[in-house]
């Protein structure tokens, strides 16, 4: 498949055409070092290429194969079908339904509806989808309870955080990476104005909420 792995740094060989080195020991051993190097569950989404839960997923369950790592996929993706039930497939795919945009989402830059060369290396246990809805109102809920300003794809991956905190109990150490600053999407999710445009529903959905995390389905 043309390519290596070590656990120092992680190397991508001949992946689109080029060498990708990607310096993630910082993050490994931040992530590990986690309550007292106990992290049984990991949660990301696929952004990109899908090199961050590749690398990490190698190595955490290189150091502890008791760590599960969880994966949030946004609406339009089929990642969440592939690593649950083997299917690559989503119903925005349908034959005599296909959109030319699939990905009818807000969450930018996530999900996928083909295989990449890092993807067919990531370790990953389980999938939730998270809608946008829940992503909107994990934005607001963090901000409000949190003081903590994050961008749409952080926010699905907290959401995905309670969903695996609900599957798997009680005691369980969630880990997951926000990735991104919500400064970079004031014009869009985090606009009302775009909201009204892209999609009025959701902005009213918001007012539906109330100051817990019960948004989470």
């Amino acid at each position: 498949m043309g390519f290596g792995l070590e656990f120092k740094e992680v190397f991508v060989k001949d992946f689109f055409l080029q060498d990708v080195i990607c310096s993630l020991s910082e993050t490994f051993s931040m992530i590990f070092s986690f309550k007292k190097r106990i992290v049984p569950y990991k949660i990301n989404n696929y952004k990109g290429t899908g090199g961050t839960i590749a690398g990490v997923s190698n190595y955490l369950k290189h150091k502890n194969p008791k760590v599960k790592v969880v994966l949030a996929d946004p609406p339009g993706s089929s990642l969440m079908n592939k690593i649950n039930f083997g299917v690559l497939y989503t119903h925005e795919e349908a034959e005599g339904h296909r959109v030319r945009h699939p990905f009818d989402t807000i969450t930018e830059g996530i999900g996928l509806n083909r295989l990449t060369k890092n993807f067919e290396i990531a370790k990953i246990d389980q999938a939730f989808r998270v809608t946008d809805e829940e992503s909107l109102a994990m934005g607001k809920f963090l901000i409000e309870k949190e003081g903590i300003f994050v961008g749409s794809s952080s926010a699905l991956n907290a959401v995905a955080c309670v969903k695996a905190a609900r599957t798997f109990g009680e005691g369980q150490v969630i880990v997951t990476i926000f990735s991104d600053s919500g400064t970079r999407y004031m014009s869009k999710f985090y606009s009302k104005q775009w909201l009204i445009k892209y999609n009025a529903q959701l902005l009213e959905s918001l007012k539906h909420h109330n100051a817990d995390l019960s948004f989470v389905q």
